[in-house]
């Protein structure tokens, strides 16, 4: 419908002019969940409705509510689907912010204990990494400290986490070349937080970016 516009961003001619153009600006993480669902509507399984994440014509990731009916003609045969899209994107962007809060509140608590409790630095800074994988549901979380020798080194002292040796082969330096460009090197440079936010495009990630796709893959598969 021309309603479909602002949810798509894709005309009613262009959606007749490329069949399935729809399906497949579903999000690839979605995709698979997507066709699941209208295969289990067409064998009559179909629930109420379902979420995914679609890619809008401008590129943007949304979130999308879907019902669906199933239309059959005299025989029983199914000849179309007819549905109703909501966009719930900003209350999806609420709800997650909510989690992550609450997320980050649990880790402040938990770690707020264990400075109570534990009194040996590396069972404190091990306990720690711990808990920013266990309760804040991170892969990998490790600590170094910046040692003041020639290459200036980041010696990691703590971590948990799936590793794969990917911190030992990381080679990290605070001193300003190429392997002193990740978050740790540029944190004790300048004093301030600083966050990788997509390893896989970020330019300064570069040399560690192999081994940390590398070790990511080898979890996936466990």
């Amino acid at each position: 419908s021309p309603a479909a516009l602002s949810v798509f961003g894709y005309s009613p001619e262009e959606c007749y002019k490329t069949p399935n153009l729809i399906k497949h600006a579903v999000h690839p993480d979605w995709r698979k969940y997507f066709e699941e669902q209208w295969a289990n509507l067409i064998k009559g399984e179909m629930p109420p409705m379902y979420e995914y994440q679609f890619i809008h014509k401008s590129g943007e990731v949304r979130w999308l509510n879907q019902r669906n009916i199933l239309v059959c003609d005299d025989a029983g045969i199914p000849i179309a689907i007819e549905g109703i899209v909501t966009d719930i994107t900003d209350r999806k962007q609420s709800e997650m912010e909510i989690v992550r809060m609450n997320r980050t509140l649990h880790i402040l608590s938990d770690v707020n204990q264990a400075l109570i409790h534990i009194t040996d630095e590396a069972a404190l800074l091990n306990k720690v990494c711990q808990i920013v994988v266990e309760v804040g549901g991170y892969r990998l979380a490790w600590v170094a400290f910046a040692e003041h020798d020639e290459a200036k080194t980041l010696l990691p002292v703590a971590h948990a986490g799936f590793d794969s040796g990917y911190i030992e082969s990381a080679k990290l330096t605070w001193e300003d070349n190429e392997r002193g460009q990740g978050p740790g090197g540029i944190a004790i440079r300048t004093g301030k937080p600083c966050i990788a936010r997509n390893i896989l495009l970020d330019p300064a990630f570069a040399p560690w970016r192999e081994a940390g796709t590398r070790a990511v893959g080898t979890l996936e598969q466990r």
